[in-house]
């Protein structure tokens, strides 16, 4: 979904389960009747692999408050334009969703 609903009340984004289903399936609608299939889909993982997730996490916590794995941009010294570009890119949605639908792959 390249848009999202705003709650004023509460002052952020709401994330709701049946209205990206709805939206998913509107785009596909738009997409079909363009003549143009979908082109890539996000991940969406089954009950089994959810529970394969929480058994094997990737994130190893050493204390409550530390996960190992987790690390942000580093600036090189004068590459702080870079470092905006790139999360800039990684935010667009049709990249993003690009990259974690694992399209990406080099073999």
């Amino acid at each position: 979904m390249y848009g999202g609903i705003y709650c004023f009340l509460c002052q952020d984004y709401i994330y709701d389960k049946d209205m990206e289903i709805i939206a998913k399936e509107e785009q596909r609608k738009a997409w079909k009747m363009q003549g143009v299939g979908e082109k890539f889909s996000t991940w969406e993982p089954t009950k089994r692999e959810l529970e394969l997730l929480k058994h094997n996490p990737k994130r190893r916590k050493i204390t409550s408050n530390c996960t190992i794995g987790l690390r942000g941009l580093i600036n090189l010294g004068n590459t702080c334009f870079m470092n905006c570009i790139v999360q800039a890119l990684t935010h667009t949605p049709l990249l993003r969703d690009f990259f974690l639908s694992d399209r990406h792959r080099c073999e």
